[in-house]
């Protein structure tokens, strides 16, 4: 997992233009990894994601090439203590989901089916 992390937190941007995402559990993993004072997620916010992430945590991005383009340039613009912020921002949301949490969520979703 350590290593996973560590990867996740050499990049800048991890994006993440989904179509379909039914529980965003690598939308928290990304925003986990800002914890080390690097990356920021830029994310389509549909399904799962869409409840939980927020324009103060993640950058907002659609799928087709011209939303993700601006995603990045938004990205590429930012100053560094917006980033610094939205980075805080998402760790603090991505601590609000253990894995306890998470498990309970998907299966209460399958009990729904």
């Amino acid at each position: 997992m350590k290593e996973k992390l560590d990867i996740l937190s050499s990049s800048d941007l991890i994006l993440m233009p989904s179509n379909h995402e039914p529980f965003g559990l690598v939308a928290l993993e990304a925003l986990s990894a800002g914890q080390n004072g690097k990356t920021i997620l830029c994310s389509s916010f549909v399904d799962g994601m869409g409840e939980f992430l927020t324009e103060d945590s993640a950058i907002k991005c659609g799928t087709s090439s011209n939303e993700i383009t601006e995603g990045i340039y938004k990205f590429l613009n930012m100053k560094e203590i917006d980033k610094k912020n939205m980075r805080n921002n998402g760790c603090k949301l991505a601590q609000k989901y253990t894995w306890d949490d998470c498990v309970k969520q998907i299966e209460n979703t399958y009990d729904s089916i």
